[in-house]
């Protein structure tokens, strides 16, 4: 109830939401970047076509054979 009673909470509160908002975006894309300076962030055609299963860990998660 403070929101519906305080002074001025209501114009605060969506500015503090675009702040959070702006700052979770900013923070991501820069923990993306950094993450895919250190290691690539997707792996190459035919190693997702194969499977990662297969082509990373050697073995099938799912076998359906059996």
């Amino acid at each position: 109830m403070i929101a519906a009673f305080g002074l001025g909470s209501w114009t605060a509160q969506p500015r503090g939401l675009v702040i959070v908002g702006a700052f979770t975006a900013v923070v991501t894309f820069v923990l993306i970047k950094v993450v895919a300076f250190v290691t690539p962030l997707r792996v190459d055609a035919e190693t997702e076509t194969k499977g990662l299963d297969l082509s990373v860990h050697g073995e099938r998660a799912n076998d359906m054979s059996s």
